[in-house]
């Protein structure tokens, strides 16, 4: 993760950071795909329900789809990664007051 971070801090420092992939299943498997090859989609509609810990705020949040990663590229081949690991996207959304 933090090789990610710091390839994304280079490119805004550099202007050259490109937009990130949309929250669609497909496309976060496309943009994973030269780490973790293989990864496949799942619909998994799942409600769960959130509890922020600070606030105590509690929120019903819904999943979709599920980006399953099978596999990953190392400097020695490709690993299956067993247990398989989902990818899930979250958006938190808060209505703030003046």
């Amino acid at each position: 993760m933090s090789a990610y971070y710091q390839q994304g801090v280079t490119a805004m420092a550099g202007g050259t950071a490109a937009a990130p992939p949309s929250d669609k299943g497909a496309d976060i498997a496309a943009y994973l795909n030269s780490a973790y090859p293989g990864a496949s989609v799942t619909a998994n509609s799942v409600w769960i329900w959130v509890i922020n810990p600070v606030t105590g705020q509690r929120m019903l949040v819904c999943y979709d789809e599920e980006v399953v990663l099978t596999q990953e590229k190392t400097a020695a081949g490709t690993k299956p990664i067993d247990p398989p690991i989902g990818v899930r996207v979250e958006k938190l959304m808060t209505i703030m007051s003046p």
